[in-house]
């Protein structure tokens, strides 16, 4: 167990007024550990940000040869961003090994920034707009002259160092611009493709900063991993999105329990609602299982903590009764401390 993922996930908890109460045992066990992490170091850089390390890359565009460091200020930005936006994911890079958080905590930074294109735009031409920007600056990045970005900066860093698939990162761009002008899915199949498309992509990119790409059942895991945290997100978000007039409920499910997306807008509770989410969060379960019977490697299972975030929501959902309007289920980011504790006792495991 990392004693700095300990320090991170300790240092979260103070930060948002938490107290880890008994965790102490788990603290000892982790402070047994050689294996460091800072993500939540203050002007840090991995230590292969250096020119002289990307000498001999494999990548086929002659610029990618050249040298590039990284800005230390991008880095902070990143983590920034991350703990501001993702903070549950923030929590997970600190069980990966040191350098590969540094890639993994760009990439993350850049979907914070292509998720939140639409928010950050008055209409959706604007934020197509915005998704075309990252889109260039991605082409930049991969060319080794990204814009004057930190995100950007420091992907560019992650992709020369890892050989990260470039076409993965544009799939997370491409799958939020149709977003932009998507309507209700029309069955749970269509949902778990869109789970799938927006979530997918950073845990096969986590595997191939770990070297674990070309394992098969760590990759099949991710896709399943994937799909399961992309259908909790989006159930996460439905309070969220009814406000803003979206619906990511499947026709087929509204359809077949009845239920009025007038009274999903107005937040009001129903046993047809509930009815609706228990439907989706038992294929997200199911995803979950799945994963688990794929049985990946133990360094690839590092790139699958994120699993524990929806579990701990999953199972909050089980207990209210699948009551989405519920107090404790509106909370954004419930149970923090539990997901806190699931990620030490997997992680000493060897589990996610």
């Amino acid at each position: 167990m990392p004693e700095q993922a300990w320090r991170v996930v300790s240092s979260c908890a103070v930060r948002s007024g938490s107290r880890l109460g008994g965790a102490r045992a788990l603290h000892s066990a982790a402070a047994r550990s050689s294996h460091a992490s800072v993500v939540g170091a203050s002007r840090w850089r991995p230590s292969w940000n250096a020119g002289s390390l990307f000498s001999g890359m494999r990548t086929s565009p002659q610029s990618m040869y050249r040298s590039f460091e990284t800005k230390a200020g991008s880095w902070d930005t990143c983590r920034e961003s991350v703990r501001t936006s993702d903070l549950d994911n923030l929590l997970c890079l600190a069980f990966l090994p040191r350098d590969v958080q540094a890639a993994c905590l760009a990439v993350r930074a850049f979907n914070v920034e292509v998720g939140s294109a639409a928010d950050k735009a008055r209409d959706p031409k604007m934020a197509e707009m915005r998704l075309m920007w990252w889109k260039q600056a991605l082409e930049s990045a991969v060319e080794g002259s990204p814009p004057a970005h930190p995100v950007a900066d420091a992907l560019c860093g992650a992709i020369r160092h890892f050989h990260l698939d470039p076409k993965l990162l544009e799939g997370l761009i491409e799958w939020r611009r149709r977003d932009l002008f998507a309507k209700q899915p029309e069955t749970i199949d269509a949902l778990e493709l869109y789970a799938e498309g927006t979530q997918t992509a950073m845990f096969y990119l986590t595997l191939q900063a770990l070297g674990e790409f070309g394992d098969q059942s760590a990759v099949k895991a991710a896709s399943h991993v994937g799909q399961a945290v992309g259908l909790t997100l989006l159930l996460r978000g439905t309070i969220w999105h009814a406000m803003h007039n979206r619906c990511y409920l499947p026709k087929t499910v509204t359809n077949g329990n009845k239920l009025e997306l007038s009274s999903l807008v107005k937040g009001e509770p129903s046993e047809a609602l509930s009815q609706c989410v228990y439907e989706i969060a038992v294929e997200a379960n199911r995803h979950l299982e799945l994963a688990v019977e794929q049985n990946p490697s133990k360094m690839a299972r590092k790139a699958l903590m994120p699993a524990a975030v929806a579990r701990i929501y999953l199972s909050q959902l089980e207990k209210s009764n699948y009551d989405i309007m519920s107090p404790k289920m509106r909370q954004m980011n419930p149970a923090r401390i539990p997901l806190q504790l699931l990620l030490l006792k997997n992680s000493m495991l060897g589990r996610f």
